[in-house]
């Protein structure tokens, strides 16, 4: 009985662990910093500028159709913005526009903005 009992503490413990020591694929994917990305970027057209709200309406080149509502902090942001315009985002690690760039007419990878 005691074997028995000693047994069954041994294979409980090594299953605590076990669990504890699993890698997830979270834990497996490289973060921003190990792939050389400073921040999210996203590429799309303004929709609608909210100052008073600070809310930029963008529709999405990466998924057709999808509109995106997204904050920012400084107003300063969507200066020089207008509906219509096709923009880069850049968002911060809350989710929020930290930075849009108007893109030219003539540019075709909007993922890489010209400076």
């Amino acid at each position: 009985m005691k074997g028995h009992l000693f047994g069954i503490t041994i294979l409980s413990v090594l299953l605590v662990l076990g669990a504890m020591v699993v890698p997830t694929n979270a834990d497996l994917a490289p973060t921003s910093q190990e792939v050389g990305v400073s921040a999210k970027t996203l590429s799309g057209t303004i929709e609608g500028i909210d100052p008073s709200q600070r809310i930029v309406t963008i529709q999405s080149e990466e998924k057709q159709g999808e509109m995106m509502l997204l904050a920012f902090s400084d107003p300063d942001v969507v200066k020089g913005l207008s509906k219509g315009d096709r923009v880069v985002v850049e968002l911060d690690d809350h989710g929020m526009a930290k930075k849009i760039i108007k893109a030219s007419p003539e540019q075709k990878d909007m993922s890489t903005p010209k400076n």
